[in-house]
């Protein structure tokens, strides 16, 4: 598994059209997010991270098999939740004013993954405060 990945990344390091278009498509993702928070878009790269390393350590905790699509998954998310952050600061543009419609999607997201987070900590035998994770699950199922 782990040769794998060292493979896949070694063949996009070394490969020329992928690097120009991940360059290409960091061009457009910082014209695309303009002013928003650039703290608030590394945190949420953060828990997503977190998110994915806790999961790992608790399938192993629970003996649960790990494929390669749980990595499929994380760089799905990864598109998914940035294209729903440009998509609410295209909406801002769109209505002509600075609202605060992108840093709701960009809260909503940091909460949902810092859920993530506590829960699989939990699978992994952590006590977590019972209270504060039902909190968080109601504001999240909630606003």
């Amino acid at each position: 598994m782990l040769n794998s990945i060292v493979e896949v990344c070694s063949a996009v390091i070394e490969n020329f059209l992928i690097r120009c278009f991940a360059g290409v498509t960091f061009a457009l993702a910082s014209f695309s997010l303009g002013d928003i928070s650039q703290d608030a878009l590394v945190a949420l790269s953060f828990l997503i991270v977190f998110d994915s390393i806790t999961a790992l350590l608790a399938a192993r905790k629970t003996k649960t098999q790990i494929t390669s699509r749980r990595f499929i998954k994380t760089a799905m998310k990864f598109f998914v939740y940035y294209m729903m952050i440009v998509g609410a600061h295209f909406a801002e543009i769109g209505l002509g004013f600075n609202f605060v419609l992108d840093e709701i999607v960009i809260g909503y997201l940091a909460a949902t993954e810092f859920i993530s987070v506590l829960e699989n900590a939990s699978k992994m035998g952590y006590a977590i405060p019972k209270k504060l994770l039902s909190t968080l699950k109601d504001y999240k199922n909630n606003k």
